[in-house]
């Protein structure tokens, strides 16, 4: 099916949402070279959830701080640009997920909690051979299920029929439900919303290779780290993704990300750590 048949069904449920603009200010504000921390504050004061995540966080027992936190330009210190921005896109596709409640028969907030969850754990697997692509590697975890809210959002029915054959037939597996249902999968629905939405290539193809990592061409380590974060936190229960079983992870992936097994239990370890410290942020 091509991208074009692909929105046109979707469309069949109403317009696609566009990304907020104090999303877009706040990331063309951080990619700028001359944007001050005052600047920025400016952009997020207009945003009142924002700014109260923003101190919020600041302020969190994560960042262990011995004086409060009081400004928005200081938070931004604190925080740095990259986890400004990484919060507003995370609190706006909140506001995505959790307009999905009630439909098709899906734990959306069992499915954003999956979503952070991954985008915690495929920040811990960059951390350490690739700390400059941590912060990619969050937002394309947050983003990696974003299709799957689209297509519960437009197409309820379709969603509920995907769900009873994964409950009826236990030889199926999600991707290849959507393909029978719906013609297509939430990972190309991501991709092609993601590029509406104006992001960059190398934070579209986590969202559209997550299942299939060999495929990608422009940000290989970024959707490893995703594919091995998604199916990481499923086999360790945080959150709860739709789709009912772990899958294979593909070996190749470990050695993209320079991980080995006695890496592992110290991983693990620190996502479950860094999401409890995190959990407050769970509900944006």
């Amino acid at each position: 099916m091509t991208e074009k048949e692909i929105l046109a069904k979707l469309k069949q449920g109403g317009d696609i949402p566009s990304l907020p603009s104090i999303v877009q200010k706040v990331n063309k504000a951080v990619a700028s070279d001359t944007c001050t921390a005052e600047e920025l504050g400016h952009i997020i004061e207009q945003d009142q959830a924002l700014s109260t995540k923003l101190l919020r966080l600041a302020n969190s027992s994560y960042y262990g701080l011995s004086r409060k936190v009081n400004t928005i330009s200081r938070a931004i210190t604190v925080l740095g640009f990259n986890m400004v921005r990484d919060l507003a896109l995370t609190v706006s596709v909140y506001k995505i997920f959790s307009s999905g409640h009630g439909k098709g028969g899906v734990d959306v907030l069992g499915l954003w909690a999956h979503s952070f969850a991954c985008a915690i754990a495929s920040k811990v697997l960059m951390t350490k051979r690739f700390p400059e692509e941590a912060s990619r590697a969050f937002l394309g975890g947050i983003l990696h299920d974003i299709g799957k809210v689209l297509i519960l959002q437009k197409l309820p029915q379709e969603q509920a029929e995907i769900k009873n054959r994964l409950h009826s037939d236990s030889g199926v597996n999600l991707i290849d439900a959507e393909r029978e249902v719906l013609g297509f999968t939430h990972a190309e629905v991501g991709a092609l919303v993601s590029d509406m939405w104006q992001f960059p290539k190398d934070l579209i193809e986590p969202i559209q290779y997550h299942h299939a990592p060999r495929a990608a061409r422009i940000s290989p380590v970024l959707v490893a780290a995703v594919h091995v974060g998604n199916e990481v936190v499923k086999a360790i229960a945080l959150g709860k993704s739709t789709a009912l079983h772990v899958m294979a992870i593909d070996e190749n992936m470990w050695d993209t990300l320079h991980i080995q097994a006695p890496d592992l239990p110290n991983i693990v370890a620190n996502i479950y750590n860094d999401f409890e410290l995190a959990a407050d942020f769970i509900e944006a």
